[in-house]
């Protein structure tokens, strides 16, 4: 349950961590969709999270929107601050977006076409941003002037699955081979 402090409620944080994200193969404009995840401290408003990995509208950013969900209870408008973040692997912020006083309308996404470059995220700052290749990022809600100190605390994590396989095979003369050269092997 959130905390509360005399008639205010303190706000929601949700921390979402995708596994093995190089292995998400979307395309420019498609999404991978946060589990839903319900912020009791918000009227039990529903909320997912939206990431577009190869970019939105420009694909050399990464794109970063906070959603809110058709299905939710709650006014058809409801006002909030948020900040969106991605962190490192000790959960210390790398980069935030903080945005005030946004009306939210049920089935509404706000956010940012242009939330980081992906070459920073996916490789000059990869060891930074993607600790053994998972992808940690942060959405924190509030209707407060101040951000809250101790807001409710959501958790959800999402794995891609990797099947790898290795195998030894030895080559006879393999620096006698030309490149772009194929030869049957036999056994």
């Amino acid at each position: 349950m959130a905390t509360k402090t005399g008639n205010e409620t303190s706000g929601c944080t949700f921390q979402w961590k995708i596994k093995n994200i190089s292995h998400c193969w979307l395309k420019r404009s498609e999404t991978i969709d946060s589990p839903r995840f319900i912020a009791d401290a918000l009227e039990g408003t529903k909320w997912s999270l939206h990431l577009f990995p190869s970019g939105n509208n420009d694909g050399n950013y990464f794109g970063f929107y906070l959603y809110r969900e058709k299905d939710c209870i709650g006014p058809d408008n409801f006002e909030v601050n948020y900040q969106l973040a991605i962190l490192d692997k000790d959960s210390s912020i790398l980069i935030e977006r903080i945005v005030s006083k946004h009306n939210f309308e049920k089935f509404i996404d706000f956010g940012f076409d242009k939330y980081e470059e992906r070459e920073k995220i996916f490789v000059t700052k990869r060891e930074a941003f993607l600790p053994e290749d998972n992808l940690t990022v942060q959405c924190t809600i509030w209707k407060t002037e101040v951000k809250p100190v101790k807001p409710q605390q959501l958790y959800a994590r999402t794995v891609f699955k990797v099947k790898r396989r290795n195998f030894m095979w030895r080559i006879d003369e393999f620096s006698t081979l030309k490149s772009g050269l194929k030869n049957k092997i036999k056994d």
